[in-house]
């Protein structure tokens, strides 16, 4: 059901969004697709919203294909989560629950990156269970650099199952149940 979305043609109109997913008081909503001429890495990219009890707390994106831009500098993943709902394990949540989207475009595995002045992104990675790859210097021609990201931390994302990722999901046992809606 959810793989009925990466076998459509590639129109921006008519593209399908996959499903959302529910986790306890946690939803991860598909907004948008972005085509690849407008995506950073210059890879498609489907955008999420991302709720807590119905209160919106940040955005999501995930970045199909493999390309140099990917695994050195941009990753697969990118996020962005409210001010007022910051150091509460929020990003650390919708990125798991990425997981499932990836899995379905055979996306694996996933790369990660953050400033190295970005320690709560940093923490995020290694919650997850990530793995630090390395530094790396990001060239001045590629649109990073201009916007003043001059490193990137690589981290590398390769769970084994969704099972032990889903029971790592959320802190209690109400929150265990990932389903599709």
């Amino acid at each position: 059901m959810i793989d009925s979305w990466l076998t459509a043609p590639w129109n921006r109109a008519s593209k399908p969004l996959p499903p959302a997913y529910q986790s306890g008081d946690f939803r991860l909503v598909p907004h948008r697709w972005l085509a690849a001429e407008d995506a950073l890495a210059n890879v498609p990219a489907l955008m999420f919203r991302f709720y807590f009890q119905r209160h919106f707390v940040g955005s999501f994106d995930l970045r199909f294909g493999e390309n140099q831009d990917l695994r050195h500098w941009c990753g697969h993943i990118g996020y962005g989560i409210d001010p007022a709902y910051r150091c509460r394990g929020f990003a650390q949540q919708g990125v798991k629950m990425l997981l499932p989207y990836a899995q379905a475009a055979n996306i694996w595995p996933l790369w990660i990156t953050t400033n190295p002045e970005n320690k709560a992104s940093q923490k995020v990675c290694q919650g997850i269970g990530a793995k630090f790859i390395d530094c790396v210097q990001v060239p001045n021609w590629h649109e990073l650099y201009a916007r003043g990201d001059w490193s990137k931390m690589r981290y590398l994302w390769a769970p084994t199952k969704l099972e032990a990722v889903q029971k790592n999901i959320a802190n209690n046992a109400s929150l265990l149940s990932l389903r599709l809606i």
